[in-house]
């Protein structure tokens, strides 16, 4: 925690930020934005941004920018291949570096001793670096398209669904949402019935530190057919766990 009037504030080097978030998908809002910068701009610190799902928009508010670039702190942002390309494979990752002239010539300084110590690159992904540049585009236009047909198919599915106890929250970004429902089903349980009945599974809400029960990440990258048939299965094992109860 950030002191003004403490010493907790001296100890720490960097903020790091998820923008958007996984698997909430919120990006930065401007105002967040600016607050953060002035939080690292107070305390001398860096700002770390993770952006690999920045380009995944699906229902976004307006204003939200990637905090690369950003010169008025020493900002480190993160990207890489495997988000970008869907390739979980594709181990490539870069850092873009802005800020004050001086903090980001010490800054490349180090990191090029960690990158040349510690991060070194696959020759095998090396080789195909040209090629792998040259899908970027239009591989994010498939998972574009992907994402955002299941996400539509995801709320029809919800609004037809008669018991109607599952919603799903605001998705502005990545490929993964969170769906909500009652509080009084266990997460665990929930999981528990649909690998024992279905063969399928979902990410438990305490996986990602949410503050309550009753939430399941579950992914938007499936092809359609299968993507369908997953929700369908999560709304059946919901209804079987309220008729338990």
């Amino acid at each position: 925690v950030l002191e003004r009037d403490g010493q907790a504030g001296r100890h720490i080097r960097a903020l790091i930020v998820i923008n958007p978030n996984n698997p909430t998908g919120q990006y930065v809002k401007p105002s967040e934005r600016e607050h953060l910068i002035e939080l690292c701009r107070e305390f001398g610190i860096a700002l770390i941004a993770d952006e690999v799902f920045f380009d995944y928009a699906l229902e976004p508010f307006e204003g939200n920018r990637r905090f690369a670039g950003e010169r008025r702190v020493l900002t480190f942002a993160l990207d890489g291949f495997s988000k970008r390309l869907a390739a979980p494979h594709a181990k490539v990752g870069w850092i873009e570096v802005s800020g004050p002239d001086d903090d980001v010539r010490e800054a490349m300084r180090r990191l090029d001793v960690i990158a040349d110590d510690f991060l070194p690159m696959s020759e095998l992904i090396a080789e195909r670096m040209d090629d792998m540049i040259a899908e970027l585009d239009s591989q994010h236009d498939r998972v574009q398209e992907r994402i955002s047909r299941n996400l539509e198919s995801l709320h029809r599915l919800l609004d037809a669904d008669d018991l109607g106890v599952v919603s799903v929250l605001r998705a502005e970004g990545g490929w993964n949402v969170l769906l909500r429902f009652p509080s009084f089903i266990d997460e665990n349980e929930l999981v528990t019935t649909m690998i024992r009945d279905n063969a399928t599974s979902g990410q438990p809400g305490y996986f990602f530190d949410m503050e309550a029960n009753g939430y399941l990440a579950i992914s938007l990258l499936p092809v359609p057919d299968l993507f369908d048939a997953h929700v369908r299965l999560v709304l059946s094992a919901v209804r079987h766990c309220v008729e338990e109860i």
